[in-house]
């Protein structure tokens, strides 16, 4: 993938391109804390049309947005790339912080939508896995700059909440995934990273998922806390979309399982499937 640096929605970013001679593009996002290298793997595999993955405003070598880093703010910043790339339409998929600010971008911008896939969807802070993580950032919250640094992104922090969420039992691809988020974690904005998580409380996914009209498909894992399939299944109903079940997998299934998640997204992506005419399977 060939690296771009620009200015869009006022801040200085970078998104890595992977060109093809197809018209069509698809937009990926990544996670809390991390940056375009956590979806690298899922990239290569998507066939069909050309490929950008930025690192999100705060996160990895782009510098934060000058205004609050809010999911809504995100989804701006979505559009503008969008125009930037002088194109009508995207298809967007996202996993985890990336799926939330793809589905609040598709409900605000949705004529400019062709596409939607959202990876492990976090649409709340309920659940044991969620009270938990919601008490752990608000107390990072609370803390002076150093400490918040050190509870947030130190890599003794690191390591204990990927713990929570990994569950391929690997040793080189769990090695992989924290040595990524060890120096993706390193390089956040403190700001960005408080701001975007605290902006699940106040986010209104219903009313945005109401305004989805794009072709839909949420895939979760069986085994996944911040995204169980119950929630995420009401997610599909609201919205009449496809819903995929990977039984064995957790929160982090496309770094886990990329040949797998890539499969289902360049399906998707090629099918294009009314979301009414997709239901649920489970893997």
């Amino acid at each position: 993938m060939r690296e771009v640096s620009a200015v869009i929605a006022r801040s200085a970013v970078r998104y890595w391109l992977m060109e093809r001679d197809e018209p069509d593009v698809v937009v990926l996002l990544h996670g809390l804390g991390s940056d375009h290298s956590g979806l690298a793997e899922l990239a290569e595999r998507v066939t069909g049309r050309s490929v950008v993955v930025p690192d999100l405003p705060g996160f990895g070598a782009s510098a934060p947005l000058p205004g609050l880093n809010s999911l809504l703010a995100y989804a701006g910043f979505i559009d503008e790339l969008r125009r930037h790339l002088g194109v009508d339409r995207v298809a967007v998929a996202g996993h985890s912080l990336g799926a939330s600010i793809a589905l609040v971008h598709a409900g605000r911008y949705p004529e400019t939508v062709d596409a939607l896939a959202l990876f492990n969807p976090v649409t709340g802070v309920s659940g044991f896995a969620g009270q938990l993580s919601r008490a752990y950032y608000d107390l990072g919250a609370s803390l002076p700059t150093q400490l918040a640094r050190a509870w947030l992104t130190s890599r003794p922090a690191v390591w204990i909440a990927d713990q929570f969420v990994m569950r391929t039992r690997d040793p080189s691809r769990r090695r992989a995934i924290l040595a990524q988020d060890y120096v993706a974690y390193r390089r956040a904005d403190l700001r960005a990273v408080q701001e975007s998580f605290r902006s699940y409380y106040d986010t209104d996914f219903a009313g945005y998922a109401g305004r989805v009209t794009a072709p839909t498909l949420l895939i979760t894992g069986g085994r996944d806390g911040l995204a169980p399939p119950a929630s995420v299944r009401r997610l599909s109903e609201a919205m009449r979309a496809g819903l995929m079940v990977v039984d064995s997998a957790g929160h982090l299934f496309p770094a886990e399982e990329p040949d797998a998640a890539g499969a289902l997204l360049d399906d998707f992506l090629v099918d294009r499937r009314s979301p009414v005419d997709n239901v649920e399977r489970a893997l």
